[in-house]
């Protein structure tokens, strides 16, 4: 039975602890480069290692006062990320604000860290849950619960900051 499923971006903290944060890629914005232009070239590694991986990545936006960087981690999760808000490029400082891309979006037997993130006992059988993916396109109601931040979707760049507030930044 397909169960429903709403993504889990989770800012890390004693909670969090427990989920697994590895090193995708470092980026920075060169010399100049807007936040929204550095953030829309991003999205495109992102969404490539969503595509190719089928988890998500993200997160925490960081600045030192003339460009942006990001330090790109994964949790291998289908369907959620744990966000390190103190992972930053050196000399920079956090925004408060992440970026993160939705992982598969076909329905699957979730993972260890899946079943972490959703509460699904470890003990249980891991073939016995089916769970749906995540739209890749648009945040989900998790998300709108949590911080404001940013979506790498296929067709570009989107932000929200609430329920209902979704809207595209940068088409590709």
């Amino acid at each position: 039975m397909k169960a429903a499923l709403a993504i889990a971006l989770f800012a890390f903290s004693a909670a969090a602890a427990d989920f697994p944060v590895d090193r995708v890629t470092t980026l920075t914005s060169a010399p100049g480069e807007g936040k929204v232009a550095f953030l829309s070239r991003a999205a495109k590694t992102f969404r490539a290692f969503s595509d190719r991986t089928g988890y998500e990545a993200c997160a925490e936006i960081a600045t030192d006062g003339a460009r942006f960087g990001l330090v790109v981690t994964t949790s291998h999760s289908h369907i959620g990320c744990a966000v390190n808000r103190a992972l930053v490029p050196s000399g920079m400082t956090a925004t408060g604000e992440s970026i993160h891309s939705h992982g598969i979006n076909t329905a699957f037997h979730p993972s260890r860290v899946d079943r972490m993130f959703l509460g699904i006992p470890l003990t249980a059988r891991a073939d016995a849950a089916i769970v749906g993916g995540q739209d890749p396109e648009h945040f989900s109601e998790t998300d709108f619960a949590g911080a404001h931040g940013y979506l790498a979707t296929p067709s570009g760049l989107k932000y929200q900051d609430g329920a209902g507030s979704e809207r595209v930044v940068k088409a590709p």
